[in-house]
């Protein structure tokens, strides 16, 4: 990943951020997160809805593999056969 250093400077009016510029700068940079840092450490991410989506995508299928790698170590496991006639009388039944 490359790392691009941008220097923001954040209106503030009353409490309230002008985040308005920084989507802008977020939009224009959809393959790269922007990260705002307070102090040197990371504060904010931003990033296109297309990247989060792909980030939860992600997730969730590592969690599914993790509890699949769960249910292996566990021993709930059946012969493939046996699982697909399984599938095919949740289907037949619309179970699924």
């Amino acid at each position: 990943m490359t790392e691009y250093k941008i220097e923001i400077t954040l209106l503030i009016r009353g409490t309230d951020y002008d985040f308005l510029s920084l989507s802008d700068i977020a939009m224009d940079n959809q393959q790269t997160p922007v990260i705002l840092t307070k102090h040197g450490r990371g504060k904010y991410v931003f990033l296109s809805v297309e990247k989060y989506s792909e980030l939860v995508a992600r997730r969730d299928l590592y969690q599914l593999l993790e509890e699949g790698l769960d249910d292996i170590a566990d021993g709930h496991t059946q012969e493939f056969s046996a699982a697909m006639k399984e599938i095919r009388k949740d289907i037949a039944n619309d179970r699924v």
